[in-house]
């Protein structure tokens, strides 16, 4: 079964939807993975961040998600 999922709006500057949807495109992947793959490697390395600074993890039940989408070559 597939998790459901969540539609997330963003409103970019011309010029910057330009280059994302270029880079994506010399990187042989769709607009919406690359943006994917960007804020989850993002939210990794913030995460890893903010929880080493913590003595114990808040909430031990939490699970992160550690696997990548596919690499963005």
């Amino acid at each position: 079964m597939e998790a459901q999922k969540v539609r997330l709006t963003l409103d970019l500057n011309p010029t910057f939807q330009r280059r994302l949807k270029a880079i994506a495109a010399l990187r042989g992947v769709s607009l919406q993975r690359y943006c994917q793959t960007a804020i989850h490697r993002k939210l990794a390395k913030d995460e890893d961040e903010a929880f080493e600074h913590l003595s114990y993890h808040p909430i031990p039940f939490v699970v992160r998600e550690r696997q990548l989408p596919s690499r963005i070559c």
